[in-house]
């Protein structure tokens, strides 16, 4: 709705694009695919159903549009590649205070490869987080350790344009702050302007 009280869609509305769904339910951590969807590619979502329950039917309706997202993504090249399974390893190490965990060549070279990998290891970590298998302060750390490694491998030698922005919203209570950090990182490399 526009704020004049029109009762007709924003145009600006139109050009905007849906980065990623998720939600904080238990600790389920999202995979945060750095790929864009038009925000009307599920609208037969927002029309299911008659009978309209505002907070059971916005969860299930965010449920299945991250899941569809998430199963878009994970069909893509980086589902097969080498680097998915290098990720429970890397992340042991990342947890391991006595260890050097390094990126994979092809993560550090490649923005796409290193975007998957890293969102990968945040998931990995978010799943031991909801198993009890490490605790709070142990994701953090190695949430920090990964944020350094991204920095030290750098940016890629060949610019990207600028290809637009993007806002980053944190839901009320949140506070995976670093995780979030890494991610607008991420967006910054490829070309994104982060707000």
């Amino acid at each position: 709705m526009r704020r004049d009280g029109a009762d007709r869609p924003d145009p600006r509305l139109a050009e905007a694009r849906l980065l990623s769904v998720g939600w904080t339910d238990r600790r389920r951590f999202p995979r945060w695919p750095l790929r864009q969807a038009v925000l009307h590619q599920h609208p037969a979502r927002l029309r299911d159903g008659t009978a309209w329950r505002p907070e059971e039917d916005l969860l299930a309706l965010a449920q299945r549009v991250f899941d569809d997202l998430a199963q878009d993504h994970a069909l893509g090249s980086f589902a097969q590649s080498d680097l998915l399974r290098r990720v429970p390893d890397f992340v042991e190490r990342l947890l391991d205070s006595a260890a050097e965990p390094a990126l994979p060549v092809l993560a550090r070279d490649d923005l796409q490869a290193r975007a998957g990998f890293v969102a990968e290891s945040l998931q990995r970590l978010g799943q031991m987080q909801e198993a009890a298998a490490i605790g709070f302060a142990e994701v953090a750390l190695a949430q920090t350790r990964l944020n350094s490694l991204l920095q030290r491998a750098g940016r890629p030698s060949q610019p990207l344009p600028p290809r637009g922005r993007v806002c980053i919203v944190m839901p009320p209570g949140e506070t995976e702050m670093i995780g979030t950090i890494l991610k607008a990182d991420l967006l910054r490399l490829a070309g994104l302007s982060c707000g």
